[in-house]
């Protein structure tokens, strides 16, 4: 699932390519905090540096539980807590300098203690 048409079709063209008759595939045009998904219907969702972009991340997570069969697998890859924390760092300082003053320069990062909360209610 992407929110773009044109990367889905990538999608499907690549896998067309590679010819892998033993995985079933489903592409979808979506967004990842309104999953045009039925309940318990996925074996598998694959998340990968996508979910930190979402308005409301427990809920998009819930949202992918709520998608998995019982005894599905959830995968994510997102950015959170530290990271970037020496970038954000030196942004902040280089624009202190320059313009006396700063403004956010990479996304808020969701917290891994505030995630297992949301994720396991």
């Amino acid at each position: 699932m992407d929110a773009s048409s044109e990367m889905v079709q990538a999608c499907k063209n690549a896998a067309d390519v590679s010819n892998n008759d033993n995985i079933e595939s489903v592409y979808v045009v979506g967004d990842e905090e309104f999953l045009p998904i039925k309940e318990s219907s996925l074996d598998l969702v694959i998340s990968c540096l996508g979910l930190h972009w979402t308005n409301d991340l427990p809920g998009a997570m819930i949202q992918s539980r709520l998608a998995l069969k019982s005894d599905g697998l959830f995968l994510a890859a997102i950015l959170g807590g530290e990271t970037l924390k020496e970038l954000r760092i030196a942004c902040t300082m280089a624009q202190m300098e320059r313009d006396g003053g700063i403004s956010p320069r990479v996304s808020p990062l969701a917290q891994a203690c505030s995630l297992k909360r949301h994720y396991h209610e």
